[in-house]
């Protein structure tokens, strides 16, 4: 690990996700933003958000420099695309075409980059003499605008990158293996498959912890806030109660489709278990349910990279971890 300072962000709905190594040592820091700053992953008031920015790297005396950023997974698309040979050239001339579906013949407005993905032993992999990449597109003005909010906040972001990506160099840490992430989020969840420097399968399905806050709030007759509150404070009249339970059993049984296709795709797949990030991943019921229907066990995320002092916030903070992973060829 290089001694240089790495440090990534991740920014969400309701919280500010960071991790920065400080020399060889993990550090993770979540943040609350205040209500309204961002809304359905965009960033409603850039000059706001600069100035907290400042206030946090004054509060949390973050280093100023050279940042990373994971983009928010419903403003960029990242998926694995196999071409014939071509040359560096040829293959940034025809990567738009492949987001056809996504960018339509507006090409001008998107930025699209690829990371070459390494040959895989087992099924899965380009067939012989094509190239597997890992390709994304993003709009070019919404990375303009996350440059602009985070140079008036003192960060020069270095690395911009997806969700799947940050995941795949988390992954990476550890051996290459098969990796199934699966993020409880608040408005969905998103089980997300790797396998080496690949994404192999992806899905979100639209149920989350918000699903469990009205469940709260309807068992018990409380403002939907406050059943949010009791969740994370894991009142067990709270978590365990039936309302709660089935909401925890329609999260697993699309986990469950997700994994079962995956394993009928790839019929070598060897999941060793699951990973389990995001706000949900701190309500035991929820991991319960989740690998009793796969069957698999949930496996600690500190088995990939240890995690420090910090390692409760590792769930919500994992791309963040994964975006700050130094770059292939940094000193050890």
């Amino acid at each position: 690990m290089s001694n240089k300072t790495k440090l990534a962000f991740d920014v969400g709905d309701s919280a500010l996700k960071v991790a920065v190594w400080r020399g060889k040592a993990l550090e993770l820091l979540e943040f609350p933003l205040p209500e309204n700053l961002v809304e359905d992953d965009a960033v409603a008031m850039p000059h706001a958000f600069s100035s907290l920015l400042r206030s946090v790297q004054r509060e949390l005396q973050l280093p100023v420099g050279p940042a990373a950023l994971v983009l928010p997974y419903d403003r960029c698309i990242c998926r694995l695309v196999t071409l014939p040979p071509m040359t560096v050239a040829q293959l940034e001339l025809n990567l738009p075409y492949e987001f056809s579906d996504f960018i339509g013949d507006d090409v001008g407005r998107y930025h699209c980059d690829y990371a070459v993905c390494r040959p895989l032993a087992a099924d899965g992999g380009a067939p012989a003499g094509e190239l597997a990449v890992m390709a994304a597109a993003a709009e070019r003005q919404l990375i303009r605008d996350y440059v602009r909010i985070f140079s008036g906040g003192g960060f020069r972001l270095r690395r911009i990158l997806p969700q799947e990506m940050a995941l795949i160099r988390l992954a990476a840490a550890r051996d290459g293996q098969e990796r199934c992430f699966i993020d409880l989020g608040r408005r969905s969840t998103r089980i997300t498959l790797i396998a080496g420097d690949r994404l192999q399968a992806e899905r979100q399905v639209p149920v989350g912890c918000r699903d469990l806050e009205a469940a709260v709030a309807e068992a018990i007759q409380v403002d939907v806030r406050l059943a949010g509150s009791y969740l994370r404070a894991g009142r067990e009249d709270v978590t365990g109660h039936p309302l709660c339970q089935a909401v925890y059993d329609r999260i697993a049984v699309e986990v469950l489709k997700v994994v079962n296709f995956y394993r009928y795709a790839y019929r070598k797949s060897q999941l060793p278990g699951v990973y389990l990030i995001g706000g949900g991943a701190n309500l035991p019921p929820l991991g319960r349910a989740v690998a009793e229907r796969l069957d698999l066990p949930v496996l600690p995320l500190e088995e990939l990279i240890p995690a420090g002092e910090h390692g409760e916030l590792f769930a919500s903070c994992a791309c963040a971890v994964g975006a700050a992973m130094p770059e292939e060829g940094d000193a050890p």
